[in-house]
C-alpha cells in the first residue's frame, strides 16, 4: 500500500514540475525590454558616426524610403545620406507590439532588396554595402543599418540599451 502511495506521489510531483516549466518557460524566453529613453539611445548610437553621413530625416522620408507610417510606432528615427548615389542609411525603432516589430523587419528586408537592385550594375561598392546591411531586433528596439560601420553602430545601440 505504501508503495502505491509513493508511486502516485512521484507521478504527481513530475506532473506539477512539468506544468510549472511549461507555464514559466515563456517568461524566461521572451526578449528583454529596454527602459532606455529613445532619444538617448539614438544619441548614443550616433556618437561615433559622421553626422554628415547619417543626417536625420522627417516622417515623409520614412514613408517614402521604408514604407512605414511613423505614427504606427512608439518612436522611429531615420537617417539617410543627402547623396542619392550613396547607400548609407539607418533606422532605429522602439516598438510597443510584436506586430510593429514584424512590420519593421519586413520593411527593412524589402528596402534592402530594392536598394540592391537599384545599385546593382553601376555602383558595385554601394551594392557591397547593401549586401552587408544589418537588421537587428532586441525586445522593444530594432535597428536597420547600411554603411561601412554597420557592426560598430549596432554594437553602440546594443550597449546603450543595456539589455
Amino acid at each position: 500500500m505504501k508503495w502505491l502511495n509513493y508511486k502516485k506521489l512521484s507521478i504527481l510531483r513530475v506532473g506539477l514540475t512539468a506544468a510549472l516549466i511549461l507555464f514559466l518557460a515563456p517568461s524566461f524566453l521572451s526578449a528583454p525590454i529596454s527602459h532606455q529613453e529613445f532619444e538617448a539611445a539614438v544619441t548614443d548610437t550616433l556618437a561615433g558616426t559622421d553626422a554628415s553621413v547619417y543626417p536625420r530625416r522627417d516622417e515623409q522620408v520614412i514613408r517614402r524610403c521604408l514604407g512605414l507610417n511613423p505614427s504606427d510606432f512608439k518612436n522611429i528615427a531615420f537617417m539617410r545620406s543627402d547623396d542619392n548615389m550613396a547607400a548609407e542609411e539607418m533606422a532605429i525603432v522602439q516598438f510597443d507590439t510584436p506586430a510593429q516589430k514584424n512590420a519593421f523587419v519586413e520593411s527593412c528586408h524589402s528596402r534592402i532588396q530594392k536598394q540592391r537592385s537599384v545599385f546593382d550594375g553601376y555602383a558595385p561598392e554601394q551594392t557591397a554595402l547593401m549586401d552587408k546591411a544589418v537588421v537587428k531586433v532586441w525586445g522593444n528596439y530594432g535597428i536597420y543599418v547600411v554603411g561601412s560601420q554597420a557592426d560598430q553602430i549596432v554594437s553602440a545601440l546594443n550597449g546603450s540599451l543595456q539589455v
